[in-house]
């Protein structure tokens, strides 16, 4: 990646956060959580070898799973601090989507809400078409110039699981929603060609392709085995394929952020002279293992943040998108909240145990990439 200034200055940081509604027993610190979300949101760490370190804010935020009760906590805090929110209508269902746009950086030309046509659980696409403000920075005695870009962002929450004793993993509803989103995006870009410079799709996808690296596959041929002989042999697909297969069938210049910043950088441990690979480290945003809150063994990386560079959809030359930064955040406990959280229903010990309280279940996730050029 260049690390030129600017290059920086056509940088942009981008965030996605599902944000919990809560367990069902009822409201957990809504408040307290919310104000420690925003805090890990606007001062992100910056102990970090990489010259493009994330030193400041997000430009954008994609949220899932907001409520009324969340909302009221969090969007005073982040207008304050600058952002334009803008809410998906909660009235189909009691949480939802929810976009921050740095009102410095971006101006909103439209925005909207796209129902998915396929789905049980009232989800869809949040979207906003944006164009950066002009910006003038001097460095080195040289004027460096951000002009006018256009972007569409988006955020989503992709089809959940039904839960203990259904079938129906919501695997057909995903690859057909992620599709959707994808050719969403696709018909803004070809419809503003030479204009809009980049899509993102951020949010809670919900997919399990990663266990196909794992190695979990022969359980999972198993169990589809098992739900097929339950539905008169009818073949019942319960497993995501490769998310940028289906990304890939709409159009090939899709990349994945986490992937594409681990699959072309490395980093200097400071305590050792050896240069390792960002691909050990899997990205988990969701962690039952690691996160002081959850007691599970489920380990994903359910949070993403997808990027397609206009020039893809286009005759022109292509320009890919340039990620220069990748952190998981969110993984602190907040100091003095507990959680008497009650067992699950199928574990042998049946007794609630008291549990340390971060911002989410999920972890954030955000990244800075720089905005494609013309």
């Amino acid at each position: 990646s260049s690390s030129s200034s600017s290059s920086l200055n056509d940088s942009i940081t981008i965030g996605t956060y599902n944000v919990w509604f809560g367990p069902r027993e009822g409201p957990l610190h809504d408040t307290q959580r919310m104000e420690a979300l925003a805090d890990t949101l606007l001062f992100p760490s910056t102990s970090t070898n990489n010259i493009h370190h994330l030193t400041h804010r997000p430009s954008l935020i994609g949220f899932q799973e907001l409520t009324v009760s969340l909302c009221q906590t969090l969007c005073p805090i982040l207008e304050q601090a600058g952002y334009h929110v803008i809410l998906q209508d909660f009235t189909a269902s009691h949480y939802g989507l929810g976009i921050a746009i740095d009102s410095k950086l971006f101006s909103i030309t439209a925005s909207g809400f796209t129902p998915f046509s396929n789905t049980k659980m009232a989800r869809g696409i949040l979207w906003a078409l944006l164009v950066t403000k002009p910006y003038h920075h001097k460095t080195n005695n040289n004027n460096n110039n951000r002009g006018n870009h256009e972007l569409l962002f988006t955020t989503t929450h992709l089809e959940s699981w039904l839960g203990p004793g259904s079938d129906d993993t919501g695997t057909k509803q995903r690859e057909e929603q992620l599709r959707q989103t994808a050719q969403f995006c696709q018909s803004c870009l070809e419809e503003r060609a030479g204009v809009t410079r980049m899509a993102i799709i951020t949010g809670d996808l919900n997919w399990d392709d990663e266990r196909l690296v794992r190695g979990e596959m022969v359980v999972t041929a198993r169990k589809e085995k098992k739900t097929a002989q339950k539905n008169n042999n009818k073949s019942v697909k319960t497993t995501d394929c490769d998310m940028m297969e289906t990304l890939h069938s709409v159009n090939t210049g899709w990349v994945d952020a986490w992937k594409e910043y681990n699959n072309n950088n490395t980093h200097k441990n400071p305590k050792d002279t050896t240069t390792t690979t960002k691909k050990d480290d899997p990205g988990y945003t969701y962690d039952g293992i690691n996160s002081p809150m959850m007691s599970s063994k489920l380990q994903r990386r359910f949070d993403r943040v997808l990027l397609l560079s206009s020039s893809t959809t286009t005759t022109e030359t292509q320009q890919p998108v340039q990620v220069h930064d990748c952190r998981i955040i969110g993984k602190e406990p907040i100091p003095g909240l507990v959680w008497t959280k009650p067992p699950h229903p199928r574990a042998r010990n049946q007794q609630p145990t008291k549990k340390p309280v971060t911002p989410s279940d999920h972890f954030g996730f955000l990244t800075t990439v720089q905005i494609p050029s013309q």
